[in-house]
């Protein structure tokens, strides 16, 4: 539950050509739909957004670049104006939670559990195909080290899914891997 507490979300978006459009634009409506829920600014959930294709690149940045001026409105206006192939038309996941772990592991600026009580969640939106850069695509490990760093993982599956994909990524895939 995210009643009463202090969140960092990390969404990892799939924008890669394996989503359809209407697949892409799930991913959106999900996010927005769950942000509606939460209070957004720097004194109570901030959010990160990652979107990911043939590479991954922080696209919001409220967690590793956090201001006053970023709230849910700014994160509104910014999150509509991303695009399904921002970043190429491969996948991959692998860099993206590459990204998240250096947003929540490695980065000066992250609020820290034990100081403000924060959790701190990757939520990732995916078909679960990853498939670049060819010699070693699988996010498996880098999932892993954000897990060991207390960092708490959600894969939702969108599309046409590998669902043992998703499953491997997170802690317990009975609370942790849903389809959308």
């Amino acid at each position: 539950s995210f009643e009463n507490s202090v969140s960092d979300l990390v969404f990892l978006v799939d924008t890669s050509s394996s989503l359809s459009t209407s697949d892409f634009n799930e991913e959106i409506t999900f996010v927005t739909n769950l942000l509606n829920e939460i209070s957004v600014d720097i004194q109570a959930t901030r959010v990160e957004v990652i979107p990911f294709g043939t590479t991954a690149s922080q696209f919001i940045t409220q967690i590793s670049d956090p201001a006053v001026s970023k709230n849910k409105c700014t994160f509104n206006e910014q999150f509509k104006t991303m695009s399904h192939s921002i970043n190429g038309w491969a996948t991959n996941m692998r860099d993206a939670f590459q990204l998240a772990w250096e947003v929540c592991l490695n980065n000066a600026l992250k609020r820290v559990a034990i100081t403000h009580r924060v959790k701190t969640v990757v939520i990732l939106l995916t078909d679960g195909k990853w498939n670049t850069p060819y010699s070693d695509s699988s996010p498996v490990s880098r999932a892993e080290s954000l897990l060991a760093g207390d960092v708490e993982i959600f894969a939702i599956g969108v599309g046409n899914i590998n669902y043992a994909n998703l499953q491997s990524l997170v802690e317990d895939p009975d609370k942790h891997a849903f389809l959308l």
